[in-house]
């Protein structure tokens, strides 16, 4: 019945770009503490010792905190440069969602005020109504969907039986039963304002 449109890529990539950074400062700060303390084979190095690999060949002490440092301050500055683009992405997005949820909001309100001042409807009209209602998502504190869309199933069931004030009694009924929830969820404010307009009509002006 209701629809709505994920806006979720910047969240997702923000918190990839933060995944990467944090990485990187691991790196940079482990390849750090090897710059001060090089090792050899899971030895300590003193001055003027010497490490042999296969990979490099021999590296003394002074190479091996030259290496380890140069990692660390790339490492380092990469990661922060990546939390803060990381950052940046995840409150953009939430200063989005945030203005887009208030601007959803405010065209509801519109759009109930306007289904206030009309004249009475038909049960059939009402119907319709009901069917094509879309309710706006919001990401936390929502109510569950499959709780809101059963009550107005069972709204409709009973209007189609032409028992309006039985569609009221499951309305109220069930609405009691509707809890915010943590989770994402349809808007609160939107599917107060519909159910309460729904209720109205069944209290006597659907005709």
């Amino acid at each position: 019945m209701a629809k709505y449109e994920a806006h979720g890529g910047a969240l997702k990539a923000g918190f990839w770009v933060l995944g990467i950074g944090a990485v990187l400062l691991l790196v940079g700060f482990v390849a750090s503490f090897h710059a001060e303390n090089p090792t050899c084979g899971g030895e300590r190095m003193e001055s003027g010792d010497w490490c042999s690999s296969r990979r490099s060949g021999p590296s003394s002490t002074e190479e091996k905190q030259s290496e380890n440092a140069a990692v660390s301050f790339w490492a380092l500055r990469g990661g922060a440069l990546f939390v803060v683009v990381g950052g940046g992405l995840l409150i953009g997005e939430r200063a989005t969602r945030g203005l887009r949820a208030k601007l959803e909001t405010a065209r509801w309100q519109r759009e109930e005020a306007a289904r206030r001042a009309r004249p009475p409807v038909s049960a059939d009209q009402l119907v319709r109504e009901i069917r094509a209602v879309e309710f706006p998502r919001v990401q936390s504190r929502g109510y569950m969907p499959e709780l809101v869309d059963g009550i107005l199933d069972q709204v409709v069931a009973r209007l189609k039986a032409g028992e309006p004030d039985w569609a009221r009694t499951e309305l109220v009924q069930r609405y009691s039963l509707t809890r915010l929830g943590s989770a994402p969820g349809y808007d609160p404010v939107a599917v107060d304002a519909f159910l309460n307009q729904v209720d109205e009509l069944l209290r006597g002006r659907v005709v």
